[in-house]
């Protein structure tokens, strides 16, 4: 485990070292920022406030900026040997800084070979084999001491980043075949206002536009757009990435016949003179590998909060005004937040005052009130909800709460009655966010007749699990009302009651009374003890591992409540079985309560 601090302690060395540096979703290669091409930065305080705000940030590094190429050395596409070939062709590559980076499933760690390169800056990234990669002013790595999706920490193996070694002059060859065809030197004070989202696209329109010209083409306007950019010394990928966003931007209405992404990226691959890289490539790199579903065994359906919302699962409630949406979602988290998991909510309606004097009334402590991460309205335009979904998944949310849908689909200048674009919000933000492992809870409003929930169809058919909701009265501090949860057409795990009575109201007393009138199951209660139990065996399980790899040495109670999801006595009571059974690689070195120490077996080192 990486002791606090020593994240904000390395970006602030190298930025020092004159390396731009970004905040990146912990243990994940997100970028947290929308526009970390033009984020990235040296400054301290910068840095300081990135990861005070994320302080469990991976550190991405943009090696071009700082006189530096990356060779990416994929051992899962053969780089290992490809290097080798060609160090039997060109020689030895000469001592310098190697990083190993994270584990394949087969145990093998690639690595990034660190070079100095004087002219860093007007190299892009792409490829010297298939298994060897590079990156230089088009994207970002990772650097120590952050940590891979595998749970491997990044480490430095030889050298160090003060003494990079010059690259040998054949590998400089092959980079500079792939620099941008432009005789100008980047003007950063030019692209400052080309941060992606809304502001992109209107400062495209502002500043790089072409005089308009009475029935032009969007081949034309593309055209003179990309000259425009090329002028101003914004590299290749960013230009192409660009014009992609005004592409897929349907507002645009940029001239007046139609062009595709592969007629952008041939516009500019003419006018930079060389090929542009796939936009893909210049947002990270994806790969796409085919599911073995004849092995593969279905995950029984687990309540998050049982009989009204399943784990990992999207989950649409829609209700009139008035009928307790808000309440009803405070409601399902107060018992999470009291088991010690973190439900995110971002409220787009109440505000602080109003949700605090909410959650206070249901019964929230100040210990509560510190799991629920409170989002007040997070206004994410349509190119910024990437960033907004990297800052939810930082808190690694066992409920994600979304008040209201409406709002936020406004805010993303998204149509409500667009099909196409409630679809292109549920895979942009929800499906990040159930791959994550969060369960998504969105409050929406209903249509007029309050039979369905409000806009186009799309917003129930991509849920799997509808609740239509209703109220006889509107409660208040001093009475209560019968809350109906109806299921609507989405059941997809077919485990939803037809239908749920909720008590909810002040209790005269100045409570709050939320009483869930379908009887629970012991046997369904006990299925999800039994999976929340096997999961912080995991999770114990990969935080001895890691802390015995890096120092060999065991883990207290005290540090395991810092890395398990689940409160000191769950812990406790799983570690124990853990340590008296055979089964797991660990043995309980001291049992008191609070001197739990587990490590792993000598069988297991």
């Amino acid at each position: 485990m990486t002791a606090p601090g020593r994240f904000v302690a390395a970006a602030l060395d190298y930025a020092a070292l004159g390396i731009p540096v970004i905040p990146i979703v912990p243990k994940g290669k997100r970028p947290l920022l929308s526009g970390w091409p033009t984020e990235a930065s040296t400054e301290p305080e910068q840095v300081k406030a990135w990861w005070e705000q994320w302080p469990d940030a991976n550190i991405g590094v943009l090696p071009g900026r700082g006189g530096f190429v990356a060779l990416d050395i994929d051992p899962r596409n053969g780089g290992d040997e490809q290097l080798a070939e060609f160090e039997a062709e060109h020689g030895p590559l000469p001592s310098t800084l190697v990083i190993a980076t994270g584990k394949d499933e087969n145990g093998h760690r690639g690595r990034h070979i660190w070079f100095r390169v004087e002219d860093a800056a007007q190299i892009g990234k792409g490829e010297l084999s298939s298994g060897v990669e590079f990156k230089a002013t088009s994207g970002y790595v990772l650097a120590p001491p952050s940590v891979h999706p595998s749970g491997v920490p990044y480490e430095v193996v030889s050298g160090e980043f003060s003494a990079i070694s010059e690259a040998p002059t054949w590998v400089q060859e092959r980079l500079r075949r792939t620099a941008p065809s432009s005789e100008s030197t980047p003007d950063p004070s030019r692209l400052t206002n080309l941060r992606l989202g809304r502001r992109t696209l209107d400062a495209l329109r502002d500043g790089f536009l072409p005089a308009p010209v009475d029935g032009q083409s969007h081949r034309d306007v593309a055209v003179g757009i990309t000259r425009n950019l090329r002028e101003a010394g914004t590299p290749i990928e960013l230009t192409l990435h660009l014009l992609a966003g005004l592409l897929a931007d349907d507002r645009s209405q940029l001239g007046s016949t139609p062009w595709t992404a592969a007629d952008a990226r041939k516009i500019v691959s003419s006018i930079y003179g060389g090929a542009a890289p796939d936009q893909g490539e210049y947002l990270g790199e994806r790969r796409f590998e085919q599911f073995d579903l004849a092995s593969h065994t279905p995950t029984p359906a687990e309540w998050l909060y049982e009989p009204i919302l399943l784990a990992k699962t999207y989950t649409l409630v829609t209700a009139k005004a008035g009928a307790g949406k808000t309440m009803l979602a405070l409601a399902i988290a107060h018992p999470l937040v009291k088991a010690g998991l973190t439900v995110a909510y971002l409220d787009q309606e109440n505000g602080p005052d109003v949700l605090k004097e909410r959650a206070v009334a249901l019964g929230f402590s100040n210990d509560d009130l510190t799991r629920l991460a409170y989002f007040p309205y997070p206004n994410a335009g349509s190119r910024e909800l990437e960033a907004l979904v990297g800052a939810i998944e930082a808190v690694r949310p066992a409920l994600v709460v979304f008040d209201a849908k409406a709002n936020f689909l406004a805010a993303a200048q998204y149509e409500e009655d667009s099909a196409h674009d409630n679809t292109t919000w549920h895979r942009t933000v929800i499906q990040p966010l159930l791959a994550a492992g969060a369960a998504v809870l969105e409050l929406d409003h209903t249509g007029h007749k309050g039979d369905r929930p409000r806009g186009s169809s799309a917003k129930g058919a991509v849920t799997e699990a509808e609740w239509l909701m209703s109220a006889d009265r509107q409660f208040d501090p001093r009475n209560t009302a019968t809350v109906t949860l109806k299921r609507g057409l989405k059941n997809r795990r077919g485990v939803l009651p037809t239908e749920v009575a909720i008590t909810m109201g002040g209790d005269g007393k100045g409570g709050f009374l939320f009483n869930v009138s379908v009887e629970r199951g012991q046997r369904e209660k006990d299925e999800v003890q039994i999976a929340r139990r096997r999961r912080i065996q995991e999770d114990v399980l990969q935080a001895v591992t890691a802390q015995w790899n890096e120092r060999q040495a065991g883990l207290s109670l005290n540090q395991l409540t810092k890395l398990v999801r689940g409160s000191a006595k769950e812990i406790t009571e799983v570690v124990k079985d853990m340590g008296h059974s055979w089964q797991f690689p660990v043995e309980l070195v001291a049992g008191e309560r609070n001197a739990i120490v587990l490590q792993l077996k000598e069988s297991a080192r």
